[in-house]
Formats: C-alpha cells, structure tokens, sequence
C-alpha cells in the first residue's frame, strides 16, 4: 500500500506581496491555499504541489520565486507583468 506524505511549503514573501500588490491595483480580493511537498514514502517519487489563488472563481497556480502564474493549469502561463491585464478582463466577465 502507498504511503503519502505531505508537508505544507511557505509562500515566498516576495510572490505573494507581488500578487497583493496587482490584486489591490486591479480592487479584486484573493484567496490564498498554500502548497504542499508529496512524496510517497519507499520511493524517490517528490511532487511540488503548487500554490494556489483564487480570484471570482478563477483558479491561478503559482510556485516560490516563480516570474508567471498559470490559469487554472499548468498548460496556461502568465508573466506577471501580464497578470493585470488578465485580471481586469475576467472581473469585467
């Protein structure tokens, strides 16, 4: 039987302050859920669950010193610096 382990990861300061910043420019308030570190134990099978943001039902992934944030997968990036764009464009839907 697996045997999973997880381990809650703190948010990089610098991210998420980042993140605060667009959302309070942008006047839409985010949720925050930390990832976490899985590992399966007898194996050396890691996993680096991403952080998550949640902003009107939108879903943003992102990970510690990180420079994009990814919509609702990880097929989907977005650069920072393009975040308030995105951001303007889903509270006006």
């Amino acid at each position: 039987m697996l045997q999973i382990k997880k381990h809650k990861l703190d948010y990089d300061e610098g991210i998420k302050n980042r993140l605060d910043f667009i959302c309070k420019y942008v006047n839409v308030k985010p949720k925050y859920i930390q990832g976490n570190l899985i590992n399966i134990k007898r194996t050396n099978l890691n996993y680096v669950e991403p952080h998550r943001m949640i902003v009107n039902n939108h879903v943003f992934l992102f990970f510690n010193f990180g420079r994009e944030v990814y919509h609702f997968n990880l097929n989907n990036p977005i650069e920072l610096k393009d975040l308030e764009n995105f951001l303007k464009t889903i509270k006006k839907s």
